[in-house]
């Protein structure tokens, strides 16, 4: 028989790992993992290995009905681990133009950035 649970966390500090097979959604405050509003989840898989994501990056992008919601971003992410890649908006202050959507991906140890979508060509 397949059990799981999900514990409501306010706002705040992260809570303490949870038990192999349980996980844990909270909204962080941003003084430890995630940044103020993120949506987060703690999971500990059957092996006792606990990871932490970020589940909604708050202000970053909107899910729902189908479409997904950039908000221009006023600085790049920080490279993404390998085999990852993360995308997100510019507002023209760092990499990018405003209105430019881009891309980072990283491959083995390099890190690439390319322009998906060049907004002052569309």
């Amino acid at each position: 028989m397949l059990t799981t649970s999900i514990v409501g966390w306010v706002k705040g500090k992260d809570p303490d790992d949870p038990a192999p097979g349980f996980y844990i959604i909270w909204t962080s405050d941003g003084t430890e993992t995630g940044s103020d509003g993120d949506l987060m989840i703690k999971i500990t898989d059957f092996g006792g290995t606990t990871k932490t994501l970020t589940f909604v990056n708050y202000g970053a992008a909107t899910i729902g009905d189908g479409t997904i919601e950039l908000v221009e971003q006023s600085s790049d992410p920080t490279n993404p681990a390998e085999g990852n890649a993360v995308i997100w908006m510019s507002d023209g202050t760092s990499t990018g133009d405003d209105g430019d959507i881009l891309i980072k991906i990283t491959a083995g140890s390099t890190t690439r950035t390319a322009v998906l979508v060049d907004f002052d060509q569309i």
